[in-house]
């Protein structure tokens, strides 16, 4: 419910809701339960679950092949913002549920173990994909939050609120 009323739109939520395709990747944490709860929620009923990188497990076993310089094992939390990350969660993906369906994905959403960071890989449209060389980017945090950021001002704006007593930091 908390997180629900952050929502500045519902209308627009309730309205694309039944049309989204989302793909979450829990990355063996806690998110596993927390994120398909907020989507059903939403009532957005398409919602596909990476099942190896689901079950918590803080060896993260869906990262054995990252090696340090001498080849040994690494014991890391995956960081969702992180490149790496978002191309194993892909790369999952397309293994469990197909390349065509990823096709179909609107958003891919990851959280890190704990579930207090998120990464979004989205589709590029067709008129980009040559810049940016690929059919899907991942959004890390400060491309994210701006775009929240622009879009709350404009939900401000559009409601003719008073700018002058609102301040944003950046740190």
């Amino acid at each position: 419910q908390q997180i629900k009323s952050f929502i500045l739109d519902p209308k627009l939520v309730e309205r694309y809701s039944k049309k989204m395709h989302l793909a979450f990747c829990a990355y063996n944490g806690a998110g596993r339960d927390a994120v398909p709860r907020l989507v059903k929620a939403l009532k957005i009923n398409k919602l596909d679950i990476i099942s190896v990188m689901n079950p918590i497990d803080g060896m993260f076993p869906a990262f054995d092949d990252l090696k340090s310089p001498k080849g040994k094992k690494v014991y890391q939390q995956p960081d969702p913002g992180d490149k790496f990350a978002a191309k194993k969660a892909v790369a999952e993906y397309i293994k469990e549920f197909g390349e065509k369906q990823f096709a179909e994905v609107d958003m891919l959403i990851g959280t890190d173990p704990d579930a207090d960071r998120v990464g979004v890989v989205v589709p590029v449209p067709k008129s980009h994909r040559e810049i940016y060389g690929a059919d899907h980017t991942l959004l890390d945090a400060d491309t994210a939050w701006s775009i929240l950021l622009w879009y709350r001002m404009e939900k401000m704006k559009a409601a003719k609120t008073d700018f002058g007593k609102y301040f944003f930091v950046q740190s």
